[in-house]
């Protein structure tokens, strides 16, 4: 480890400013590399929650209608809807990160023309006190995401950090 001397309080001081606002920096080019990590996940896991699940059939589809179409993303037929809602992709696309200063933000404006977006009932779907799902698991991609990238977003906050106060 290197040893600093200074010949003043006021040389030391300036010092720890400068080391200061070298962290700072690192700590936000740290965030704004780990941000598309942690976005990557949140995707992924979304769609192996949501997207890849199969969309029930109707209570009214026929059975022979529904082992032909069984695996297939098929929505209708003749005409007539034989799933429970069409799939949109909305909420995959609307999924967004950033980082603002040190910190990752993951945010889905998807939303709802009655209130709160779709994003937030979605994701919120499943947890204690909030309504459950009929029809499918509920899925917390951005909270799953952030646990399941904590050890890689932490080693490169710990590299821009050294960086930082390799710096004199």
């Amino acid at each position: 480890m290197r040893t600093f001397r200074f010949s003043s309080a006021e040389q030391l001081s300036a010092a720890m400013r400068r080391r200061a606002a070298a962290v700072r920096r690192e700590m936000d080019a740290a965030a704004t590399e780990a941000a598309p990590v942690v976005s990557r996940k949140a995707r992924q896991i979304m769609r192996d929650g949501i997207y890849d699940n199969e969309i029930p059939f109707r209570d009214s589809t026929p059975e022979h209608v529904r082992e032909k179409y069984r695996g297939t993303s098929r929505q209708t037929v003749n005409k007539k809807s034989i799933r429970l809602w069409r799939r949109t992709g909305n909420l995959g696309r609307r999924e967004q990160y950033r980082a603002d200063g040190p910190i990752i933000v993951l945010f889905n404006d998807a939303a709802n023309p009655g209130g709160e977006g779709y994003a937030f009932v979605r994701h919120e779907a499943g947890k204690s006190g909030r309504r459950q799902l009929r029809h499918s698991e509920p899925c917390h991609w951005q909270e799953d995401a952030a646990r399941l990238t904590r050890p890689r977003v932490l080693a490169i906050r710990r590299e821009h950090l050294l960086t930082a106060l390799a710096r004199r």
